[in-house]
């Protein structure tokens, strides 16, 4: 039925409230044992990762504070796993007939495409200040042969 003046309180959308819509996510988190078990290690790696940020802060450490973003990162995949992991429960509606179960394999590849990206990152960071150092192209093919040798006996011993 439409309705019949713009005073009709029956009629006019909700409003959208914050609040409940953080704790109606945060239920969904806690409902699932999966979920929750993410949750939780989340906050306990936010805690470390500030902790270990504070700390080489305040004494100066670039270990610490380069740990602290790799820890960081890791909470970023952590959240994205633990958004899958609620997303995947929604129900079924006319745009989506199977669901979002696909959800977590999506934000799993989404994961490995930000882990191959960072790697292909610390990798030419590498060959850049390889070549910097002028080396010696013996010394550079010397590195080359033991890498690509020790690739397979590291997956053998992997495999074996």
């Amino acid at each position: 039925m439409l309705p019949l003046s713009m005073k009709d309180d029956e009629y006019k959308p909700a409003k959208f409230n914050l609040l409940l819509k953080l704790s109606g996510w945060f239920r969904s988190i806690l409902a699932e044992k999966t979920s929750r078990n993410l949750f939780f290690f989340l906050c306990l790696n936010l805690s470390f990762a500030f902790v270990e940020l504070t700390y080489g802060i305040w004494t100066n450490s670039l270990g610490l504070i380069s740990d602290s973003f790799h820890m960081f990162f890791d909470c970023t995949a952590l959240l994205a796993g633990l958004a899958a992991s609620v997303i995947s429960r929604w129900r079924s509606n006319d745009s989506f007939s199977y669901g979002y179960v696909r959800a977590e394999v999506l934000a799993g590849f989404v994961n490995g495409l930000f882990l191959i990206f960072t790697a292909f990152f610390i990798f030419s960071e590498g060959v850049e200040v390889t070549f910097s150092l002028h080396l010696s192209i013996i010394a550079i093919l010397f590195l080359f042969v033991l890498t690509l040798l020790y690739i397979p006996v590291y997956t053998y011993r992997l495999l074996y």
